[in-house]
């Protein structure tokens, strides 16, 4: 039978082969990039090849000059103008929003005060009688006919305001006391609706006509 296991004499013949294999190609490959990156490759791409037209040269060299340019890297200037324009933008985005909300506000606003205008004097028939008859002054109003009759008519006017103010706040709190009572009522109707008997969709057809019959 032979022998799986080589002699040593050929083991080493082998590895010996391998390493000298391995240096030449480290050395190849060393020999090219020297030729690539040494002058003689700056003077190749400088210099127009025999065999190319001068202009096709010319175009060529056009285009790796386009193309070195939009390879170029950024300058720091526009990146600062790209983040200002975000801040700016934010900043719209923002006073756009505040805006809205207030804009909101404002319809919720209106309509509150729409209900309570048309709450305000909704009792005056009551109060007719009540106005007639002779009321004692409030201090305020014994003040205003002290200032009109010294003559004192700034002192007046200010006087005068107050009283307004004062009794459109007695009718804004009225209107809010009516608006509270209807909408109390509304919740309670609901309520009494829910618990009537709803009428069926079917019945008897004949009691429906005894019972029209003797209501004629």
């Amino acid at each position: 039978m032979y022998s799986q296991v080589a002699p040593p004499d050929s083991i080493s013949d082998c590895h010996m082969q391998n390493e000298g294999k391995c240096i030449a190609e480290n050395q190849f490959r060393e020999d090219r990039q020297e030729l690539e990156n040494g002058p003689l490759a700056e003077k190749s791409e400088s210099e127009k090849p025999a065999h190319v037209s001068e202009e096709k040269w010319l175009k060529f060299q056009q285009l790796k000059e386009r193309r070195q340019e939009a390879c170029k890297p950024l300058p720091e200037k526009t990146g600062r103008k790209r983040g200002r324009w975000r801040v700016d933008n934010d900043d719209a985005c923002s006073s756009w929003t505040e805006k809205k909300s207030k804009g909101e506000m404002l319809k919720d606003n209106r309509k509150s005060w729409k209900e309570l205008c048309s709450n305000i004097d909704a009792n005056v028939h009551l109060t007719q009688d009540s106005i007639a008859k002779e009321k004692p002054k409030s201090k305020l109003e014994e003040q205003l006919d002290a200032a009109i009759k010294e003559g004192n008519f700034s002192k007046a006017e200010k006087l005068s305001d107050e009283i307004s103010q004062q009794e459109l706040g007695v009718k804004i709190a009225d209107a809010i006391e009516m608006r509270e009572y209807k909408k109390q009522k509304e919740v309670e109707e609901k309520w009494k609706n829910s618990k009537k008997k709803k009428k069926l969709l079917w019945g008897f057809e004949q009691k429906e006509r005894w019972e029209s019959k003797g209501n004629m």
